[in-house]
């Protein structure tokens, strides 16, 4: 009985935080209404804890994308919405970590116990996680890099702030305090056990993520040019009017590139323990 009022409890105490996600503009309707099923799936297959670890990315996230928001406008750099998450960036930053909470459920220990500790699956649901508040620090934080940002494919070349491709040493430190910060929280949560190997696993391995997502970010990753104002853009309209593909994958964005590089990171910290 005192498990199922724990459930409810929690099921309502995350309904509260979707409906003032919503209410303070971290996420659009479609998006509060996903991340309060996801928060449930994680909630329900492997704890509170859990869901608490991927509501700290989202309050950091959403501070990042406020701070200094109008600068960021004035660049052409801001997110829409006033960075209101929606539907699409809820799944491209939280459907690896879901996927591994589920897979906790019913493998608690470990899918390997010759291989991974038992407490793998947990630094690999952090490692997802980190990668996207990693993705997200380096991004909001980047852009205020008085130096401009140079391509990770080729470092020689500078490009537009907030292109995907781009990296600054500041984006580069933030995104290395976004993945630390998260393995340190699942720490304080008891999420993560707190050993050398589980936190820097984690930590390490969703900055490895970020970085794929800037590597992925310049290569697959569609861009398109404006037939208006020619300026580079990663929207398919712009100015009103359809834009041209000058690179890329079609119908790979940017959220197909988070989902990627999130379970890349879950494969690092896999790979992290193993060895």
């Amino acid at each position: 009985m005192e498990g199922v009022f724990v459930q409810a409890l929690g099921t309502l105490v995350l309904l509260g935080i979707s409906a003032a996600s919503f209410r303070f503009h971290a996420t659009d309707a479609w998006g509060s209404v996903s991340g309060f099923f996801l928060g449930l799936l994680i909630g329900l297959t492997s704890g509170w804890a859990w869901v608490a670890v991927l509501l700290s990315f989202l309050v950091m996230g959403s501070a990042a994308t406020r701070y200094r928001y109008q600068y960021k406008l004035s660049i052409h750099a801001a997110e829409e919405k006033r960075g209101a998450r929606g539907f699409k960036n809820v799944i491209a930053n939280g459907a690896v970590a879901g996927f591994i909470a589920v897979l906790n459920y019913f493998w608690p220990a470990t899918l390997f116990p010759r291989l991974l500790p038992s407490f793998a699956l947990a630094v690999i649901f952090v490692a997802a996680i980190s990668s996207a508040a990693a993705d997200t620090l380096a991004t909001e934080i980047g852009l205020l890099s008085s130096a401009k940002p140079v391509l990770i494919t080729k470092p020689s070349s500078t490009t537009p702030p907030g292109m995907s491709g781009g990296v600054t040493i500041l984006g580069e430190l933030a995104a290395l305090l976004g993945a630390s910060a998260m393995a340190v929280v699942a720490a304080a949560l008891g999420v993560l056990p707190v050993v050398p190997v589980s936190l820097f696993s984690a930590a390490a391995a969703g900055f490895i993520g970020c970085n794929v997502d800037s590597l992925l970010g310049g290569t697959i990753q569609t861009l398109y040019v404006c037939n208006v104002c020619n300026a580079f853009t990663e929207k398919k309209v712009h100015c009103g009017q359809p834009a041209r593909k000058m690179k890329g994958i079609s119908n790979v964005g940017n959220n197909e590139v988070n989902l990627l590089s999130d379970a890349v990171a879950a494969i690092v910290a896999a790979v992290f323990l193993i060895v």
